[in-house]
């Protein structure tokens, strides 16, 4: 089964007709400021997580379908690393994520890094730690889980249809 992308309670599939990508980047107060002898101090009072949806394939998605002014429910289906702090295998995952990930036979993705190597490795979870399988040789632990977040779209989807009858539209949503 593939996990599919979840806006507004509407479900997107990954299909041959259509293809799904996902990014994610942070938006924070950060401010920096100089001392009195002009070094540079920085302050971050906040951060929230932003993510660029684009859709691509032979058929539009249906986001039409959804009142973009409204605060959204992301449930993603892009993966985003948590490393652990140095060869921890313990590594804390933020509250926000989704959870019904073994309804589609998906979960979260351990990694340890062996020689330069990423390894693939067992996750169990209590709450928000995730503690992964040891490795022999590792030197450092990734978890991978799927954010779900509310937020705002910075603007409707930006749709387009080329000559080739091929379908386009991205959307990028900041957390609340």
């Amino acid at each position: 089964m593939n996990l599919p992308l979840i806006l507004a309670g509407h479900a997107f599939e990954r299909e041959a007709a259509l293809g799904i990508s996902q990014q994610y980047g942070v938006v924070t107060n950060a401010q920096q400021v100089r001392t009195l002898n002009g070094s540079a101090k920085r302050f971050i009072g906040w951060e929230k997580l932003t993510t660029t949806i684009g859709f691509s394939g032979f058929i539009s998605p249906g986001l039409d379908n959804i009142d973009w002014n409204d605060e959204l429910l992301v449930q993603s289906v892009q993966p985003r690393l948590v490393y652990g702090t140095g060869a921890s295998n313990v590594i804390n995952l933020p509250p926000t994520r989704r959870t019904d990930l073994a309804t589609y036979g998906v979960s979260e993705l351990g990694y340890a890094i062996v020689n330069g190597r990423r390894v693939f490795t067992s996750v169990a979870l209590v709450n928000n730690a995730a503690t992964l399988t040891p490795v022999t040789d590792a030197t450092r632990y990734a978890c991978g889980y799927y954010p779900e977040f509310t937020g705002f779209a910075q603007d409707a989807p930006a749709e387009s249809v080329s000559d080739e009858q091929t379908y386009s539209a991205q959307v990028t949503i900041e957390q609340s």
